[in-house]
């Protein structure tokens, strides 16, 4: 079930394990669950630790713009360069 998945990539995240974080964060979007925005925020950061960094590049971006669109302008520009 791919909200298992959902949550076993989040505990991931929270122990740190970028590895695992982002195979099931990337799994779970490529089963086309629609990530909330802290999900989309953990993708960046585990594809940044993983030296991935267009990818986390490019999920910051969508993160920014799901936080304007959720009206919370302050933790969209959280992590704006």
């Amino acid at each position: 079930m791919i909200t298992d998945g959902l949550a076993a990539a989040r505990d991931a995240f929270a122990r740190q394990d970028w590895k695992q974080a982002y195979a099931g964060l990337s799994a779970a979007e490529a089963a086309r669950t629609q990530l909330s925005a802290g999900d989309l925020e953990c993708l960046a950061i585990a594809a940044y630790m993983l030296g991935k960094d267009e990818v986390s590049a490019d999920v910051w971006s969508r993160a920014h713009a799901e936080w304007l669109r959720l009206h919370d302008p302050k933790r969209a520009t959280m992590h704006v360069a």
